[in-house]
């Protein structure tokens, strides 16, 4: 099984890797920091068994020449599953974010899970807010797991 982690921070991508290997220990995990890196890993392999997305990230990988990775893509998450689709490798996707609100406090998690439930209902199986204070986060990612592989 072949899983895609788009994450930026190095800490959460271990915490997500642990648990995803807690449930899938032969999982074959493949990781992209930045919204163009996730772009180019996309068009560039087969489809995926499996993507956990990141909504807020950088627009290229941090490097000596890009030390900041560019500006923060709000809703990378969200142009990754256009792009996904655009490019036919559409696949089981879990968005894990850590912000509860987006676009100024204009528009929530909750809203958001609903647009990609209404925009993606073939691939899009749920969002997770992740809290590296609180293992609640924890459970809903393992549940949509188990949910996931039930299906398979």
């Amino acid at each position: 099984m072949r899983i895609l982690i788009v994450e930026d921070e190095s800490r959460k991508y271990e915490q997500l890797s642990h648990v995803i290997k807690s449930v899938f220990p032969l999982a074959n995990i493949i990781s992209s920091e930045s919204l163009l890196s996730a772009i180019f890993n996309i068009a560039d392999n087969d489809i995926y068994d499996l993507a956990i997305l990141d909504m807020s990230m950088p627009n290229y990988d941090i490097s000596d020449e890009e030390p900041t990775g560019g500006d923060s893509e709000s809703f990378a998450g969200r142009e990754l599953m256009f792009q996904m689709k655009l490019r036919e490798k559409l696949c089981p996707i879990i968005v894990v974010t850590q912000y509860q609100s987006f676009e100024k406090g204009l528009r929530d998690l909750n809203d958001l899970d609903a647009e990609f439930k209404r925009e993606f209902p073939e691939c899009y199986l749920g969002c997770v807010y992740y809290n590296a204070a609180v293992d609640g986060w924890v459970e809903k990612l393992k549940d949509y797991l188990y949910n996931y592989m039930s299906k398979k």
